[in-house]
């Protein structure tokens, strides 16, 4: 028998982790240089912290979750900022942009509108014959 810490635990990862695995992707495909992963992973960290502090805001003001289209915006203006700032130059700014484009193209398989995320649709059917493979003792 499973104990309920070892059921799917390992199976989530946070957007940042996502990104970040994203990152290294590219990376080691040549995508995106290898001189540009410790500004890219801190612009990552940055707008991670924004963006989380934002949403513990929202969560004590009872503020209505924000819709893909904002979330896109704010990520949009966050790495406008890092620009600005100096942390980014707007060839990395572009990079980080296709970073977060890949990473979550279509939603994820768990993510806002995929499927088994919230707001995504439900879970299919079992495949056909598995009721026939269960056994009950």
């Amino acid at each position: 028998m499973s104990s309920i810490s070892s059921l799917g635990s390992s199976s989530y990862q946070s957007p940042r982790d996502l990104l970040q695995q994203e990152l290294l992707k590219e990376i080691s495909s040549g995508k995106i240089s290898s001189s540009d992963q410790d500004a890219l992973s801190s612009a990552l960290d940055d707008i991670d912290t924004s963006l989380t502090s934002d949403r513990a805001s929202a969560g004590t003001s009872g503020a209505d979750k924000s819709s893909p289209g904002d979330i896109k915006s704010k990520i949009d203006d966050l790495i406008t900022n890092e620009v600005n700032s100096g942390k980014l130059t707007s060839e990395q700014a572009t990079e980080l942009q296709g970073l977060f484009s890949s990473a979550f193209a279509g939603g994820g398989a768990h993510g806002a509108g995929g499927p088994n995320g919230a707001g995504g649709p439900p879970p299919g059917p079992p495949p056909s014959g598995a009721a026939d493979d269960l056994v009950i003792n």
